[in-house]
């Protein structure tokens, strides 16, 4: 397939570890330099510039928030258009499914710091920015919760169609309870 029509790249793993959040970040540095080169040349050689990734984990039997800081320690997930992850389920969440979002924020937020947080709201440690206006923190974030495959769907599919609108729902299908 030419590189200009391939909208986006996921990166499945089984596991969901520091190793295999390693080798994703492997894999999608990749193609660091055909997203890069394509925001300089329009060219049929690169990804287009609204290109995008994700990575899935099929299953996570741990709860080391030690991985989000991997992957904001990794500067391949800005170059690779790194959007999120999914991990689809848990032993400890029954029929919860994990989002892993990066997040950007002016102020410095509280950093998660023991075992609980993988299992509810934990942030990576933060990485400091300069912008325009002051310091931005960059951060992962991890939740669970039974809709967040849903908004994963939906959000992917807007994406695709170029209607994803960053802070909203791209669908209100699949927020109910079971």
């Amino acid at each position: 397939m030419p590189a200009e029509y391939v909208k986006c790249v996921i990166e499945v793993k089984n596991q969901l570890t520091k190793n295999t959040v390693k080798d994703a970040l492997k894999q999608l540095e990749k193609l660091d330099h055909l997203v890069m080169l394509a925001q300089y040349y329009s060219n049929d050689f690169y990804l287009p510039i609204n290109f995008f990734s994700y990575m899935i984990f099929i299953e996570s039997n741990g709860n080391d928030l030690s991985m989000l800081d991997v992957l904001m320690n990794k500067e391949s997930i800005i170059k690779s258009n790194f959007t999120g992850a999914v991990i689809l389920k848990s032993k400890e969440t029954g029929n919860s499914t994990g989002m892993i979002d990066l997040i950007f924020s002016g102020q410095h937020l509280p950093v998660s710091t023991n075992d609980y947080d993988f299992y509810n709201f934990g942030l990576s440690k933060p990485v400091e920015n300069e912008s325009e206006n002051g310091k931005l923190f960059s951060y992962t974030k991890i939740s669970w919760a039974e809709h967040c495959f849903a908004k994963f769907a939906f959000d992917l599919i807007a994406k695709l169609n170029g209607r994803y609108i960053p802070g909203s729902l791209s669908s209100l299908h699949g927020y109910s309870n079971s």
